[in-house]
């Protein structure tokens, strides 16, 4: 490439990395276009793969490719509506291949396999589009119910496609027109097709907005190659694009860094199952990542870090709206339910590692749905959730037992007999719909009474209301199919009674939250409060100020102050002892004597004080104000007292003004503070400096450490010396 223009091409992709996003990449094909090195042609669809930084690495959506086909065939196909954007693959790349190769074989069947000798070109936008085009043309299945005027046996059928849309029949047969990068651009700056594709979902030229899957994935990308930097610094490249999710991106970005590189591979592993399953226009808002992200407590506890992206899992998959929320999540992460999370996430730990340990077992895509079925359902199940859409288990044991049985049914293989004792449940609401199935559980000797009780919330110590008369009741203990309470409120007298567990489940009991009692306490007076006292007195010193600065104006009239350095001088002859000079600040604090903080304190002390015997003596400081006018000079909140400005010295004969007076006393009858106040001892001239006379303060000897005497030893008959 001529020196010149990949100097030029250099220019335009800095300034699109730093902050002109879509500028710069308009700016960047514009210089390709006039080089020649981006070309139109028309391609069939075989001939283009997917870029790997297609949607920051994400890839395409199973989901998103059907409802495309559906939405397309509803207003019909217009062949000037995609922008499509594609790279030459260099000759010597693996890595496009490879990335389309587990594309296609994450996709649950949807996406037709690629011919790695027809595959020339990889899209960089309207992949989805095209990917539609491919499963159009191969015959893939369809979805039942969204695609039945296209499909024959289950299959898209070009014949009825081309009876509904002539259009889109030709687009399947010959391809979209595409603008095609050449390779040598790749080759020089192998970071340009992020750059455009990020530019292209910025402008809003991609038919499907970003999703926040496709954030996660660009912050886990982000993280990996810069460490866990915070979020200020990564800010600006997670967001260049605009994404809709940025409000959330920020608690995003600490569920990644905190949760997801906790154990190999498992966003990788959530990410696969995500991008066939997930609806790309469902968003959980950022209240859910901020719950989602928080940490565990206490901080050194499991911090669960499986089951909270089985809570992603789910919340992305169920096919109900909003049937989990940022509630739910802080539900699950409660103190509550801690001891059951905790066993939960050891489940899912154990469960991987038995069918990522097994030799015979392939992890291919039908065992990892398996797996977030299976997550999905220990969520669930924690939550108490059910919908008549959903068969959700009843406990741990169960929720393990049909993974297992899914196993085997997919590669005939059984990880483990351990679960085998706990029969899947064929009621969807035991509970709230059909009482007859949850008695029959155990009353067939398949789950002990105990055990089931406990998954509705039913447990001992917990407290109970009969909704028919309000009676409250504290549970004992269980004992087979009967369970033994305390009566504690209601009509019956107090005592205990029993009844059987199949009551306790069918609707007339439910668990509640006692109120505890309200607390008695000794009233005290506020007025004998000894912080409301402390505010008081600070009060009445700053009035003390404020009257005593307002005596004294006249005296600041015929001074002038320097600031820096600091200094005071006389602009007119002062008698002695008729210059005050009033520490005038309303910044009066009161600190408890032995405090650490008295070192840094700035200021003015007024000594030692205690409110009340055996209260902690305090010292109250003036701490210095100074308000300078501000750049438009306006004064009105301007404030500046000559007090604080006044040098000092240790020296008598270079001073001219003392403290005044030299001991301060506390007036506990009047409640009132002595204030101390500058005062010229002697008479001063005009244009003369001011000086304070402070006392040397003379240095502690150092502490002595002291060294007891040896002990002298006794002597002995026949010792010499």
């Amino acid at each position: 490439m001529d020196p010149t223009i990949r100097q030029e091409i250099a220019d335009a992709v800095k300034a699109a990395e730093r902050d002109q996003l879509v500028q710069g990449a308009t700016r960047l094909l514009n210089i390709l276009q006039k080089h020649g090195l981006v070309v139109k042609q028309q391609l069939v669809p075989d001939q283009v793969g997917t870029h790997p930084a297609n949607r920051d690495g994400l890839g395409l959506n199973s989901q998103d490719i059907m409802e495309l086909i559906a939405a397309i065939c509803e207003v019909g196909f217009d062949d000037s509506v995609p922008n499509p954007l594609c790279i030459e693959i260099p000759s010597t790349d693996r890595q496009i291949h490879g990335f389309n190769k587990v594309l296609v074989e994450q996709s649950n069947g949807v996406l037709p396999e690629l011919n790695a000798n027809v595959m020339k070109y990889a899209s960089i936008s309207c992949s989805h589009t095209n990917a539609a085009l491919r499963c159009l043309s191969h015959g893939s299945a369809g979805c039942p119910g969204m695609h039945d005027d296209l499909m024959v046996l289950g299959r898209f059928s070009l014949e009825l496609l081309g009876r509904k849309d002539p259009t889109f029949l030709a687009a399947c047969q010959h391809g979209l027109t595409w603008r095609v990068i050449s390779h040598q651009v790749v080759t020089e700056f192998p970071d340009a097709p992020s750059l455009l594709q990020s530019a292209l979902n910025a402008s809003g030229h991609l038919g499907k907005p970003e999703h926040e899957v496709q954030v996660l994935r660009r912050i886990y990308n982000l993280i990996q190659i810069q460490g866990g930097k915070p979020w200020s610094d990564v800010k600006a490249t997670i967001l260049r694009s605009r994404p809709a999710c940025s409000a959330a991106a920020p608690y995003m970005h600490r569920f990644v860094q905190k949760m997801s590189f906790g154990a190999p591979g498992l966003w990788e592993r959530v990410e696969t199952f995500l991008k066939t399953s997930a609806n790309s226009g469902r968003q959980l808002g950022p209240e859910f990542f901020e719950s989602l992200a928080c940490e565990p407590k206490p901080a050194t506890s499991d911090a669960c870090i499986y089951l909270r992206h089985a809570m992603l899992l789910a919340a992305y998959t169920i096919p109900v709206t909003k049937f989990l929320t940022d509630q739910d999540v802080k539900r699950l992460l409660s103190k509550d339910l801690k001891a059951k999370a905790e066993s939960a996430n050891q489940l899912i730990i154990k469960c991987w590692k038995l069918v990522r340990d097994h030799q015979s077992i392939k992890l291919d895509f039908p065992i990892q749905t398996a797996m977030a079925a299976f997550e999905i359902d220990l969520i669930l199940m924690l939550l108490h959730k059910r919908h008549a859409s959903l068969v959700v288990a009843l406990t741990e044991g169960e929720a393990a037992c049909k993974l297992m049985d899914s196993i085997e049914v997919l590669q005939g293989i059984r990880p483990s007999n351990e679960w085998d004792g706990s029969r899947p449940s064929t009621s969807l609401d035991p509970q709230g719909s059909n009482p007859e199935e949850t008695v029959r559980n155990f009353t067939d000797g398949l789950s002990s009474p105990e055990m089931v009780a406990k998954e509705h919330g039913f447990e001992v110590g917990k407290y109970i209301r009969r909704k028919a008369d309000k009676c409250i009741g504290k549970i004992e203990s269980f004992h087979g199919n009967k369970v033994r309470i305390s009566i504690e409120e209601g009509p019956l007298s107090a005592g205990k009674a029993e009844l059987s567990v199949e009551v306790l489940l069918s609707g007339k009991w439910k668990v509640i939250e006692m109120k505890d009692k309200p607390e008695q306490v000794k009233f005290n007076s506020p007025v004998l409060s000894l912080e409301w006292q402390t505010q008081v007195i600070k009060a009445q010193i700053v009035q003390k100020l404020w009257e005593m600065e307002r005596d004294c104006q006249h005296v600041a009239a015929n001074l002038t102050v320097q600031v820096k350095p600091k200094s005071v001088f006389t602009t007119a002859p002062f008698p002695k002892h008729q210059l005050k000079l009033v520490p005038a600040s309303w910044k009066v604090d009161a600190v408890d004597v032995g405090n650490p903080i008295l070192k840094d304190k700035l200021g003015l002390c007024l000594g030692q004080w205690s409110l009340a015997p055996g209260a902690d003596p305090k010292h109250v400081f003036y701490i210095q104000g100074v308000y300078i006018p501000d750049k438009d000079g306006n004064t009105n909140k301007s404030f500046l007292a000559p007090f604080w400005f006044v040098k000092s010295s240790t020296k008598a004969e270079e001073a001219n003004l003392e403290f005044h007076p030299k001991v301060l006393k506390y007036d506990k009858e009047n409640r009132h503070q002595q204030v101390p106040i500058l005062r010229n001892i002697k008479a001063l001239s005009a244009e003369e400096e001011l000086v304070c006379y402070i006392p040397a303060k003379e240095p502690e000897p150092e502490h002595l450490h002291i060294l007891s005497a040896p002990a002298k030893r006794q002597r002995t008959k026949g010792s010499t010396a």
